[in-house]
């Protein structure tokens, strides 16, 4: 029997939601305890834009107090799309953001959208062995997540180059959890906000290491957090067009990116005990019933371009031509 899925929305944040979202880096976290199986999928979204006025969708989370899959369907506000999931092993975020203006005369124009997706899961694992005299014996484990995804942020500007403007695309993806080395991140950062460049391009690791302790035939928590954000910001002063220069300049920003595919649990390699000589015949048992000890397989190709097709229609949003600064 399915279990039932929770849906807990927070209260709106104020105003500097676009530049908190991306400020801090810290993974969000499921609000529940950890020592029990569970999924979470969390989204965030805002638009912000001098024109038209602001508009927010609140930190939600969708889960499930057994580690049923749990999925936030694409969310959508203005020019912010997102999507994320979970189950036990597989972890999918993706956003996509856009910020587009032009400059108008003795008034300054402002846009900001911001898009954070993260997905989670929390288990307790078990690890067993043939021999009982091995009970109670502290061991090794050695695994790791395969990540495939990509990260976009770009910019563009049409018209007067020589015009007063500020103009951001960035993006951040992080994983975290128990047996990987702090935060694992990486990230786009690309714009020209007042004519300095800006251009940061840390690489999307493929393949993530993984290594606990734990004691065979106890129970051992185990929880990893996929985290998205992305953030997309253009913006002209206020005498830029028909003060100090023409008008009918624009400037535009966007970020897609793209892990819906995408943090897979890749498997124990082995299990080691204190003088490292692996352990023969070890099991895994989960209180979720996943198999730890088995990789995830990768989706299928036609799976990835159906997730994409429904993800881009879904989004159908305004965005300017935005020429891609690497």
């Amino acid at each position: 029997m399915r279990a039932a899925v929770v849906i807990e929305r927070s209260p709106v944040p104020g105003r500097c939601l676009a530049v908190a979202m991306l400020a801090a880096l810290s993974l969000v976290g499921i609000p529940r305890g950890a020592d029990a199986a569970s999924t979470g999928a969390y989204y965030e979204l805002s638009n912000q834009s001098s024109q038209t006025g602001d508009t927010y969708l609140g930190p939600t989370w969708v889960q499930s107090s057994t580690a049923q899959p749990v999925d936030t369907e694409l969310q959508s506000i203005g020019t912010a799309t997102v999507t994320a999931s979970a189950a036990p092993g597989v972890l999918r975020t993706r956003v996509w953001s856009v910020a587009d203006v032009e400059s108008i005369p003795s008034t300054g124009v402002s846009e900001s959208s911001s898009a954070h997706a993260a997905a989670q899961f929390i288990d307790r694992i078990t690890l067993g062995v043939p021999n009982p005299a091995l009970i109670g014996t502290t061991v090794t484990v050695n695994a790791s997540f395969l990540l495939n995804g990509s990260l976009s942020a770009s910019y563009g500007i049409e018209g007067n180059n020589s015009a007063n403007f500020d103009v951001l695309a960035q993006t951040v993806v992080q994983v975290s959890g128990t047996g990987i080395t702090g935060f694992v991140t990486a990230r786009e950062s690309h714009g020209n906000q007042g004519g300095v460049l800006t251009n940061v391009s840390d690489p999307v690791p493929s393949v993530i290491p993984v290594q606990f302790t734990a004691i065979l035939g106890s129970a051992t928590n185990i929880q990893y957090q996929l985290d998205l954000q992305g953030n997309a910001s253009a913006g002209f002063g206020f005498r830029e067009c028909g003060g100090y220069g023409p008008c009918g300049t624009g400037a535009s920003a966007l970020v897609d990116s793209d892990f819906a595919h995408s943090l897979l649990w890749g498997g124990i390699a082995s299990v080691m005990d204190a003088s490292g000589s692996p352990i023969p015949g070890f099991t895994v048992s989960s209180e979720s019933g996943f198999d730890y000890a088995l990789a995830v397989p990768e989706p299928s190709a036609l799976a990835l371009v159906l997730l994409g097709g429904v993800f881009l229609a879904a989004r159908g949003r305004r965005s300017r031509t935005v020429s891609r600064e690497l």
